[in-house]
């Protein structure tokens, strides 16, 4: 019998999965050391060092800096990651471009252009319409408009050879024509971005070679590949169209997009002759394929190139070098799938990385708002749920799960930019969210050594100001613990769902992956988000299909009114296999030719049906046999590890309790164990027939284990029944202290009352630890009783003692705790030591996008007596 993972955590062993940012602004040895000691002591054996700015990225200082970290890190037996760049966004490259290369500066393409009626001979149209000296004219090109919009028909005449002398001279057809000044231009880009290498050239991935990687090997050379684990980009991008706004969306007129003379040459080899008439229809929808064909193929190249010239050209560098290469692109608001701010799609940006990664930052995701849009600190101004609670940690798992070379790895850089307000207890919830969808390794934002530090808070030390530091260590020992446990092995899936980037590529109608991503989950079926590149490379084995070391039950294809032909040949593939694919609410057209293409073996179904259908074909992983009104926010994770089975449950809600009673397909009955990750224990548990019965209170979660079984495990709790519970009614004295004055705290009141702590009549700017104290009096603990006290609402983390001995942590409901072994008769003495958050006194306005919750011991305090029975 093979040892479990959580065999391995019981004692005390495991592995780091977390390394979070180090931010750097040139700060001395002393003040850097600290803070290389409080990511120690905080249970995190790693850490990702940023220039935020540092005003010396790869000069003197700089090296300083990095000599230091390295040597102390080295010392502590902690790995090093360096975020590539003086400062984020990647791409930047040190500024190497303006300092030696200008000549090599992004180019894009854009369009300006009038409108003229025919028919009119000899006519002529003013060329002058360059945005910059050096813009170049590529082309001017008329097509005709159709009738009552600003559509194109597709009919299209190639005038760049009628230019002179600053005119272009042609005859107008009959009918209104809009003609196209197509530029190949720098003007497109911002200030800033203008600066950065071109992703979509060889020379720019070379730049940045030379600009930051080259010079780390020639100082550090000794560390790569053992101190030095390797470089992190952060959101590298296009960086076209910075002078419009947050999106450079298809279909937009005088959108600037990337460009290079590849570029062209290859949309001649993939349209033809007519690839330079057929680029206004980037801009502008058109009645016939043109707009579909161009698209496609214009998005299939840069994204290509992109993989190739930037992301892969950097990783095989590094992989080469004996290091490894990570990060992530901006996925927001469907933006991993455009340009501008990302790298046009998902997979392909980071095809070449060793993990998947993904970030949630800026309030994207909060509790209590998975059915509504929340405001937040973006440009965007909103986020739907719909993409950043159910698609976006998704991408980062399936892109782990699909690519051998990820090795099952997905990164998450998290709890950035949500204020001082976001507190352990959000995020645990928000860790919790990110690994019940199979995010495995973390990169918490951020460890800063200059305080205060405006710059994105929370920050997990501040200069040890930060009153909940202490305890998030137990944070990150539970990530470290669930990350171990969801490492190496398989994970199980009830389906493949199409990623939909060509679909929006096309321009046609479609239906985002996010609400086939939201029924599957609430539905209790677990899925993996699979592009089409990946789907070509599919093997097909009975009924199912596998990629890598992942096998499918069935495709989903969310509804799409074009897709490209070798898409639908692939889907063909798979449903004439005997794979069951599912058409939802409608079959594709073929976007090349428009036409409605037959796909035999496919079942058309409406996205609401999913569930049976799932469940019909035998794909339903786990089945609720009892539930309750908050069973939809039951979230699950199936992975194996050889013949051992783990399924995380987590309750996604924070409003109410899910009780359930569940079967597992993998489970028929037997001995499992029940792992509870935050405290590190397991208990042994039988089922007669296989059905388990959940209960999760909001922001709980559990590890279910099965097949070779953890050792050793606790006896199940026994079968019993409360015979008593009341209110502890008792005098509070309570005693405040900040961090800065902890463990030394002054008296503040005496209550029979409790209250909010932080309330408009308390302490409004109160951040720190709360102390109350009472005593109560007990006459006899019997051998057949438990005593639980229960505090009720607590705001937020908090230590109990019960006559001077700690019987434990929480940082997050339910705030419960056994106290029997720690009663004694007569006279007991209670102190419960409250943290809340930073946020009360900090006031950053980051945080003004949460709710700020009370502070201190709220109650209602309650004990209960429970008879146990032993029989």
């Amino acid at each position: 019998m093979q040892e479990t993972k959580v065999t391995a955590l019981l004692r005390g062993q495991g592995e780091n999965y977390i390394l979070p940012f180090f931010w750097q602004h040139g700060e001395d040895a002393d003040t850097l050391i600290a803070e290389i000691d409080a990511i120690y002591n905080s249970g995190i054996r790693a850490l990702c060092v940023e220039s935020r700015t540092h005003e010396q990225f790869c000069e003197d200082g700089w090296w300083e800096t990095m000599d230091l970290i390295l040597s102390e890190c080295e010392s502590r037996d902690m790995k090093v990651w360096i975020l590539d760049d003086k400062h984020f966004p990647s791409g930047y490259a040190n500024g190497i471009i303006p300092k030696k290369y200008p000549d090599q500066a992004m180019w894009g393409i854009t369009e300006r252009h009038a409108d003229v009626s025919g028919p009119c001979k000899d006519a002529s149209v003013l060329c002058q319409w360059q945005t910059s000296p050096e813009d170049v004219l590529l082309g001017v090109i008329a097509c005709k408009r159709t009738k009552g919009s600003e559509g194109l028909t597709g009919e299209a005449i190639d005038l760049t050879d009628k230019v002179f002398d600053g005119m272009v001279y042609f005859d107008i057809p009959e009918g209104t024509w809009r003609v196209f000044f197509l530029f190949k231009t720098r003007s497109g880009f911002d200030a800033h971005k203008i600066q950065y290498c071109d992703k979509i050239t060889a020379f720019g991935g070379d730049a940045y070679l030379e600009a930051v990687y080259e010079p780390h090997w020639a100082h550090y050379s000794r560390y790569f590949g053992n101190t030095l684990a390797g470089f992190f980009s952060d959101e590298p991008c296009f960086g076209n169209n910075g002078k419009s706004g947050f999106r450079a969306a298809l279909g937009r007129k005088y959108s600037h997009f990337p460009y290079s003379d590849e570029v062209m040459a290859l949309l001649y080899e993939k349209l033809g002759a007519d690839a330079l008439t057929m680029l206004p229809s980037l801009w502008f929808d058109t009645d016939d394929t043109t707009m579909q064909k161009t698209r496609l193929a214009y998005m299939d190249i840069i994204t290509a190139l992109y993989s190739k010239h930037f992301t892969y050209k950097l990783g095989d560098w590094c992989r080469a070098h004996g290091v490894e290469y990570i990060g992530h692109v901006i996925e927001d608001d469907h933006q991993h799938m455009m340009t501008q701010s990302s790298g046009g799609h998902f997979f392909r940006a980071l095809d070449g990385q060793d993990m998947a990664g993904i970030d949630v930052v800026l309030c994207q995701i909060v509790p209590g708002m998975t059915d509504d849009i929340n405001v937040v600190p973006c440009s965007y101004d909103v986020c739907d749920p719909d993409f950043y609670h159910f698609t976006l940690p998704k991408l980062g798992a399936s892109h782990a799960h699909i690519q051998p070379e990820k090795h099952g790895r997905a990164m998450c850089e998290i709890y950035g930019a949500y204020g001082w307000a976001e507190g352990l207890k959000m995020m645990k919830w928000l860790t919790d969210v990110m690994l019940v969808r199979g995010i495995n390794r973390y990169v918490p934002h951020a460890y800063t050594p200059k305080f205060p530090d405006p710059d994105c808070p929370p920050h997990m030390y501040a200069g040890g100001t930060n009153p909940q530091y202490a305890k998030f260590r137990l944070l990150m020992e539970y990530m470290n613990r669930v990350c171990h446990i969801f490492d190496g092995g398989t994970h199980i899936t009830s389906a493949a769902v199409l990623y939909d980037a060509e679909a929006y590529w096309s321009g046609g109608k479609f239906m985002y992956t996010d609400k086939a991503a939201r029924y599957l989950t609430e539905h209790q079926l677990d899925y993996d988000i699979v592009p089409a590149d990946y789907l070509e490379n599919a093997v097909i084995s009975g009924k199912t299909f596998r990629l890598s070391k992942e096998t499918y039950p069935a495709l989903v294809v969310p509804y799409a009114e074009f897709l490209p032909e070798k898409t639908l040949a692939v889907i063909r593939r798979l449903a004439e296999g005997g794979v069951p694919v599912f058409l939802i609410d409608g079959t594709p057209r073929a976007a090349e030719s428009g036409a409605v293409v037959s796909i035999p073996g496919c079942t058309a179904a409406a996205l609401d049906s999913l569930d049976a259908s799932l469940r019909g074909i035998g794909a339903a992983d786990i089945t609720l046999t009892s539930e309750n009104d908050m069973s939809r926010f039951l979230r699950f994770y199936h992975y194996t590890v050889g013949t051992t089975h783990y399924y995380m449950l987590t309750n996604e809600g924070i409003h109410g309790t899910v009780d359930a009673s569940i079967r597992l397909s993998a489970f028929h009955g037997g001995n499992y164990a029940l792992y509870d990750p935050m405290n590190n224990t397991a208990v042994g548990m039988y089922s007669a027939d296989g059905t388990m019965d959940v209960h999760l209170p909001p922001y709980a979660s559990t590890v279910l284990v099965f097949g070779d079984l953890p050792q050793p495990l606790a006896d199940a709790p026994k079968p019993g029944e409360l015979i008593a519970s009341y209110p502890l009614e008792a005098t509070w004295d309570i005693y405040i202290a900040t961090q800065a004055e902890y463990p030394i705290f002054a008296p503040y009141r005496s209550t029979d009352t409790l209250f909010n702590m932080t309330g408009r009549d308390a302490l409004p700017h109160f951040s720190g630890h709360m102390q109350y104290e009472t005593t109560f009096r007990w006459d006899s603990v019997l051998d057949h009783m438990r005593v639980v006290l229960d505090l009720g609402t607590v705001g937020e983390s908090v230590t109990l003692l019960v006559n001077g001995n700690r019987v434990g942590d929480a940082i997050v409901p339910p705030y419960r705790f056994d106290i029997t072994e720690a009663l004694q008769d007569g006279t007991n003495s209670i102190v419960v030591e409250v943290t809340n958050h930073y946020g009360w006194a900090m006031r950053d306005n980051f945080s003004r996008y949460l709710a700020f919750e009370p502070s201190g011991l709220l109650g209602p305090v309650m004990l209960e007596i429970h008879r146990v029975n032993h029989d």
